[in-house]
């Protein structure tokens, strides 16, 4: 009940009160009628009225033997004041969920690399200001992750190449580059940029057959000439960031994928000159003609500014 009290006069603190008058006045044909339910005198409407026809030069109302009529003019300036009290009683109702947001769920489908990287960060940094949102990931490929959203079955979706001729809407989409990854410790670490040839001087954890990063590193190797036999091969990510925090090992990803490690100063990004790595989108979705809830848009702004970070 409190809320609601709230919001039906939420209007009148930040607006002129002339709004709301013109639109009671509107509603009921009378000033006497608009006062005894607003509860202000019937005078001090008549007043506002006045000194608004008097501003634009123009009658609002036609001045009738048994009340008041908008004219025209009346009509157009009506229909923005209640447009403009419509916008105002949502943004109010989205500003008190802000209080606290005291619930809500926020579904995110995701690739496993940016799924352990960005959105393990964002996520944990998001349930610190709002402890009471869970936050639902699932994890998934090109096919699961455009099903997900389309289906709503999840609010946002976070892969690279997502289709663009599906109903998605794109709200974010940075292009990246894989590189070498290594421990702080290992003798790389300290190049701000490597060649192909340079990683070769030390095992490699390469990602297995059939992930993305496993067919864009192939071809690399066989354009610079180099013959590689990793010294493990995984589909896991994770595995593959334990490996070479060995400080021997060497693998590649992306920068977004290591969000959270280089955060920690654990692992290092090195780009990778002269190999003609391509880039590839990373792209952040929801819905095509949806809109996100309060949780969900909060949460997407948290992903979006991350996403900027690391383009």
């Amino acid at each position: 009940m409190a809320r609601k009290a709230r919001n039906s006069e939420a209007p009148m603190a930040i607006h002129s009160k002339l709004l709301r008058y013109m639109d009671e006045v509107a509603r009921t044909g009378s000033i006497r009628q608009a006062a005894e339910r607003l509860n202000v005198a019937a005078s001090a409407i008549n007043r506002q009225i006045i000194a608004l026809e008097t501003r634009l030069g123009r009658p609002m109302f036609q001045r009738l033997p048994r009340g008041l009529r908008l004219t025209a003019s009346g009509e157009l300036m009506i229909a923005h004041i209640r447009q403009t009290l419509k916008e105002y009683e949502r943004t109010y109702e989205l500003l008190l969920d802000l209080e606290g947001l005291r619930t809500g769920t926020v579904t995110i489908a995701s690739m496993t690399e940016p799924a352990n990287g960005l959105v393990s960060t964002v996520g944990l940094a998001y349930r610190k200001k709002y402890p009471r949102v869970s936050i639902n990931v699932k994890v998934g490929l090109v096919d699961q992750i455009v099903r997900f959203v389309e289906q709503g079955e999840a609010d946002l979706g976070l892969g690279y190449n997502l289709p663009s001729d599906h109903g998605l809407h794109v709200i974010q989409s940075i292009d990246v580059r894989l590189g070498a990854v290594v421990a702080k410790n290992h003798p790389l670490a300290s190049q701000r940029t490597v060649r192909l040839s340079d990683c070769a001087d030390y095992p490699i954890v390469a990602a297995a057959p059939g992930v993305t990063i496993q067919r864009t590193m192939r071809a690399a190797f066989r354009r610079m000439s180099l013959n590689i036999t990793p010294a493990f091969e995984t589909n896991s990510t994770a595995l593959m960031k334990t490996l070479v925090r060995d400080g021997h090992h060497v693998t590649f990803m992306s920068r977004p994928d290591l969000r959270r490690e280089e955060g920690e100063d654990a692992l290092k990004y090195i780009p990778i000159t002269g190999a003609g790595i391509p880039t590839q989108p990373l792209s952040l979705v929801q819905r095509h003609n949806s809109t996100l809830g309060v949780a969900a848009s909060l949460f997407a702004e948290q992903l979006s500014l991350a996403l900027q970070k690391v383009s």
